[in-house]
């Protein structure tokens, strides 16, 4: 387990995602927080949080953010995969499954969401004490996660990073 410095990004990404710990994976940002924190960094500030779930859990995850006061996002390019609340933002992926049902659906595909399983580091915010908060992708997988999605979104003029 590792445990981290508090942010308040990390801290409400600990209390949106607490109950749902076990189904997701946090990337992104949080991730790169996480893998960067005691080391002297400065990183843009976000208020995304991106978290890989399997297709099976999605549902779950999304009934659970909705509960926790989180609704779809009003941007027609992000609703069926991003739930917001004030200033905070969770984007949730799933792997390739080819008839995801209920909300699995509008979620974006990336192969390298069923890979995190094995790819995860147990985070717990220092505040907490050792109460283990989240799964967080390991820096490689992370790593490997953003060049997939990237490859995708580039131009195919543009060479991949």
């Amino acid at each position: 387990m590792r445990i981290v410095t508090p942010t308040t990004l990390l801290l409400e990404a600990a209390e949106v995602l607490d109950g749902v710990r076990d189904d997701v994976v946090v990337i992104g940002a949080v991730a790169v927080h996480v893998a960067l924190d005691g080391h002297e960094v400065f990183l843009t500030p976000t208020r995304d949080v991106d978290a890989g779930v399997a297709t099976d859990a999605a549902e779950r995850v999304v009934a659970h953010l909705e509960k926790r006061g989180l609704r779809p996002s009003e941007l027609p390019r992000e609703r069926s995969f991003t739930w917001v609340k004030d200033a905070l933002k969770v984007q949730l992926l799933r792997p390739f499954h080819p008839f995801p049902k209920g909300a699995a659906r509008g979620l974006p595909v990336n192969n390298m969401v069923s890979e995190l399983a094995q790819h995860r580091v147990m985070v717990a915010v220092e505040a907490r004490g050792s109460q283990a908060s989240r799964w967080t992708a390991t820096s490689a997988m992370w790593r490997r996660c953003w060049t997939a999605s990237a490859r995708r979104s580039q131009p195919r003029s543009v060479p991949p990073p």
